[in-house]
């Protein structure tokens, strides 16, 4: 059975803390007569990772005697030679692997040129991903419930929902028609205490939908859609406003956009210059049996 002990990076917080105080070359302990400084410490809990690195604060002795124990256990596995041994010889090509492979494709995207004038050139070129709606809404429910028919007043079946919204659309002349109409019928209790605003969507949002988004890009200022159907009800959307999302906000999505595209680039033609041959046929066909133990 694999065990793992977790070393808690708790020293880190407190060697924070003391930084200005404690340089590379700080000594920190000795591990049967071998120095360990604050640098090699810190190299230690870099390379953890930001999430592990995060969880430790507080707790110096019980790091240093974790640190201990797992150098000593590493040297006796050495002693024992397990890395030449399986499961773990395949475990640690594995591991060697799969670490250059991510450090290859982080070196890569750090080097990846991305100028200012770049930004530029993909926000001029891409104006509609970058058209933000000021959007205000009219929501009204329907129900399939049969039961709900007992109260008249309040059952709205999808129909009838329908037939309200266009009869809405159709009175909603000037801005302050909607604002009455929000008002009266809007059955969003947020959007309807702020005169039915819904707040600015921009077409990089995960919500709504790409199809409800397709609609709402598709409004001119002050122009309301049709009704558009939902899961239990129908909304109607009217764009306040058009305009351009301004570049200084968007610039820096921009960059990592294009650092990624970059990256994926590289990585396509690096897997066309692999020279893979497949000699089995059978193999693509048909997956392997999982192994017995």
């Amino acid at each position: 059975m694999k065990r793992c002990i977790l070393i808690p990076v708790l020293f880190f917080g407190s060697l924070a803390a003391q930084a200005p105080e404690l340089k590379p070359d700080t000594l920190i302990a000795t591990i049967d007569g071998q120095k360990l400084t604050y640098g090699d410490l810190s190299s230690y809990l870099d390379a953890l990772g930001p999430e592990k690195k995060a969880q430790a604060l507080a707790n110096p002795r019980q790091l240093l005697n974790e640190y201990a124990l797992q150098k000593r256990l590493v040297e006796i596995a050495n002693q024992d030679k397990l890395d030449q041994m399986s499961p773990y010889k395949e475990a640690l090509d594995l591991a060697r692997r799969q670490i250059l492979f991510e450090a290859e494709l982080n070196y890569k995207s750090l080097h990846l040129l991305v100028t200012g004038a770049d930004q530029k050139k993909f926000y001029d070129a891409n104006h509609a991903r970058y058209t933000e709606v000021k959007l205000q809404v009219i929501y009204l429910a329907f129900t399939s419930d049969e039961v709900a028919k007992e109260n008249p007043k309040k059952y709205r079946s999808e129909a009838m929902a329908r037939a309200l919204a266009e009869k809405i659309r159709s009175e909603a002349k000037k801005p302050e028609d909607w604002v009455r109409l929000v008002k009266q019928y809007s059955e969003d209790e947020t959007s309807k205490a702020n005169n039915g605003l819904f707040g600015i969507v921009k077409m990089s949002d995960t919500v709504p939908s790409a199809d409800v988004k397709k609609i709402i890009f598709a409004l001119k200022a002050g122009e309301i859609s049709e009704p558009v159907l939902q899961q239990n009800g129908f909304y109607l959307f009217r764009a306040e406003s058009v305009g351009l999302r301004p570049y200084e906000s968007a610039k820096d999505e921009i960059y990592t956009e294009l650092k990624d595209v970059g990256l994926r680039a590289w990585v396509t033609e690096t897997q066309k210059k692999i020279d893979l041959k497949i000699e089995n046929q059978q193999f693509l066909a048909t997956p392997p049996a999982p192994k017995v133990q």
